[in-house]
């Protein structure tokens, strides 16, 4: 935080004298951080984004400084008359004024960085397009922003930390064996949905495990992979199920309401699959909430 600190006033008080600045973070700091050779212009300004817009927080003090600047100057506009008459009488804080320039400079960056997003993913390509929105979804950025607490399991090493990166922006691994197993091209696309291996189970099983854990501390009678009641003439989506020994994911009572049993169904979404790659991401969501807002549905009927 201290540096970070450090950073904004030199951005406030240097202008164009940060340009050596962001050519170190360029060259130096973002490959010894993401394991990159080297980060082009594009990738450079999805990093500069926030996590929350699909970057990392890792601003441009060269594009910043005049901002940064600006507020600066309109945030203790008071302060500065008073330095200049030399005189600390003069100086009287108007709370109200500070704070309503405070708001107007974090509505300013905002904007700007908003702009900032919206002219990368119109000249970046398509591909990193994709990957800077898919960042942008609610809660894609969350291990970026997280505290590293080790006893929660948020410590990354640093290889894992590299391959965080490379996935978050579909970059290609090293060391990534060019075909996979079952014999088809390897990237990391088709790790995520190859079946080989039961990684997909794992995957999944774990973030269901993760969920009963989480509901049991807040519901009753969780039980994992109920048994269902056998089927009599229900007409159901397509691909469900029909055999007797039917299953879900997970089961709970006082979910949405006191003692009414709730069935959970864990699905997860990989946006690059080949049945996924050609819709927009907007597209890809809505089916995903029409087929659990169906399900919600059926379950209040029976």
């Amino acid at each position: 935080v201290g540096d970070k600190l450090k950073q904004w006033y030199q951005r406030r008080v240097r202008g164009n004298l940060l340009d050596p600045i962001e050519k170190a973070i360029k060259n130096t700091l973002l490959p010894a951080l993401t394991g990159l050779t080297a980060v082009s212009d594009s990738l450079r300004d999805a990093f500069a984004l926030s996590p929350k817009n699909g970057g990392l927080g890792i601003s441009n003090p060269a594009e910043t400084s005049d901002l940064e600047y600006s507020c600066s100057v309109m945030i203790n506009e008071d302060l500065i008359k008073a330095i200049i008459a030399n005189s600390c009488e003069l100086f009287l804080p108007d709370t109200d004024k500070i704070s309503k320039a405070k708001l107007h400079c974090k509505k300013l960056k905002l904007e700007r960085e908003q702009q900032k997003k919206f002219n990368l993913l119109n000249t970046c390509g398509e591909e990193l397009g994709r990957q800077v929105a898919l960042a942008s979804e609610k809660g894609a950025s969350s291990w970026l922003s997280s505290l590293p607490l080790k006893h929660c399991g948020f410590v990354l090493t640093k290889q894992q930390f590299q391959d965080a990166i490379r996935i978050r922006y579909n970059i290609k691994m090293e060391g990534l064996s060019s075909e996979c197993a079952c014999g088809q091209q390897n990237s990391i696309d088709h790790a995520l949905i190859c079946k080989l291996g039961g990684y997909i189970a794992l995957r999944h099983n774990h973030l269901r495990d993760t969920i009963s854990s989480l509901t049991s501390v807040v519901c009753k009678d969780v039980v994992t992979e109920p048994t269902l009641l056998p089927l009599s003439n229900e007409q159901l989506p397509r691909g469900t199920t029909l055999s007797n020994d039917a299953r879900l994911d997970i089961s709970c009572r006082g979910f949405y309401s006191a003692l009414d049993k709730t069935f959970l169904d864990i699905r997860v979404l990989h946006p690059n699959s080949l049945s996924n790659a050609g819709k927009p991401l907007n597209e890809t969501n809505s089916s995903m909430k029409q087929t659990v807002q169906f399900c919600t549905i059926s379950n209040d009927k029976n």
